[in-house]
């Protein structure tokens, strides 16, 4: 079964029919290969060339609880067909709308009220985990609305900017 691990706004594509072997897990910063052993359901030890993480999940409730060395994190786990579909759906009804892809603090707004942007262009600047990141515009639009402040904290999935229709 291949899962996508979405963690911090990244996405890491893991194929466990091959436990046991080194596989591949595709990420943000490209494949690379890891060894992941099965030590009990939903329980794997990750292994890289320099690093080891022990990785369990629990559903309860329909959520899903996610530790990485025995430390909560904040993550999704879905099949490949889910995150697929899941996918698809959010392109077409977000169009208009920007949302954050992971939590963090909004370090600059790039553009304001009214502006004009083209596909690519730099929205606002997020700072998660020691790292900015720009929001780019998906399409070309003019901003309806902007609804974040600099230096606001935010969470995954929080709107930040709304084009008009």
């Amino acid at each position: 079964m291949i899962y996508i691990l979405k963690h911090e706004g990244q996405n890491f594509e893991i194929d466990l029919n091959k436990l046991g072997e080194k596989v591949s897990i595709k990420s943000p910063w490209g494949d690379t290969l890891w060894q992941v052993i099965a030590l009990e359901e939903q329980y794997y030890r990750v292994i890289g060339q320099t690093r080891v993480y022990d990785v369990r999940w629990f559903v309860k409730e329909g959520e899903v609880e996610f530790y990485i060395n025995q430390k909560r994190v904040m993550a999704q786990i879905q099949t490949r067909d889910q995150f697929n579909r899941s996918k698809a759906k959010s392109q077409v009804s977000s169009e208009k709308r920007v949302v954050s892809q992971m939590p963090g603090r909004v370090i600059q707004i790039l553009k304001e009220t009214g502006d004009a942007v083209k596909s690519g262009d730099g929205l606002l600047v997020i700072e998660a985990m020691k790292m900015q990141n720009i929001v780019r515009a998906k399409s070309d639009g003019i901003i309806n609305k902007i609804y974040v402040k600099e230096n606001q904290t935010i969470e995954s999935k929080t709107l930040l900017i709304e084009f008009c229709e």
